[in-house]
């Protein structure tokens, strides 16, 4: 289930043609967007949300459109105004700050997958019992003349 829709990312670059923008661009850029949040949180959540939070939705829209208009056009990716880079970097900067455990992803349990720690963990340093190993008589004699 992708975490946000072509039409989403139509109507958020003003209703861009289907000539204009092909679906299948639209497609790949919201799968790049998914996979880049999969990514960031699979550490901390379980991925793919479903069903898929706003904030989510938000941050998957706000890549994607991103990327589809720096696949269109590298030029469009700065805009007069900085909003299209703002959001992406603002959209980075959330995933970042749940990866971090600054935010959350609200109604969705956390999972403790990648934390490790160290408490209750006694290392233990020294020697190996011995190995009975009974060597080549050949063997011996190459070690003993290769020394």
């Amino acid at each position: 289930m992708a975490y946000s829709t072509k039409e989403e990312i139509r109507i958020a670059w003003n209703e861009i043609s289907e000539t204009e923008l092909p679906s299948a661009t639209i497609t790949k850029a919201i799968q790049k967007a998914d996979g880049d949040i999969d990514g960031f949180l699979d550490c901390k959540y379980t991925t793919p949300f479903s069903p898929v939070p706003s904030i989510i939705n938000g941050i998957s829209m706000d890549i994607a459109l991103f990327y589809c208009k720096l696949w269109k056009d590298p030029r469009m990716v700065v805009d007069e105004d900085g909003k299209l880079e703002m959001n992406y970097k603002i959209a980075l900067g959330k995933l970042e700050a749940i990866q971090d455990g600054k935010m959350n992803v609200p109604g969705v349990s956390q999972r403790q997958l990648c934390s490790s720690t160290r408490e209750n963990h006694t290392p233990v340093f020294g020697e190996d019992g011995l190995l009975s190993a009974k060597l080549d008589e050949d063997l011996e004699d190459d070690i003993e003349d290769s020394r």
